[in-house]
């Protein structure tokens, strides 16, 4: 991150991964749910049905790796 270096910190005590993940867990979670409530619920063509359920993929994908290295994180 260019100009890190120049900004102070946000917080005097040093802070956790698995802390700071669990919210980003929460949010990728929320927007896969969004994403399986639009393919089952919405009216929409099936090319866009397979381009949400491919998004759906992806974030879950995606959840499922942050989650793994949350826990990760929490071990140490």
């Amino acid at each position: 991150m260019a100009g890190r270096e120049s900004l102070p910190p946000y917080h005097i005590r040093e802070q956790e991964a698995a802390v700071l993940l669990g919210p980003v867990v929460q949010e990728l979670a929320m927007l896969e749910t969004r994403l399986a409530h639009y393919a089952e619920r919405i009216l929409m063509s099936e090319a866009d049905r397979a381009a949400i359920g491919e998004a759906r993929s992806v974030l879950a994908r995606t959840l499922a790796e942050v989650t793994r290295i949350a826990a990760r994180s929490s071990e140490k």
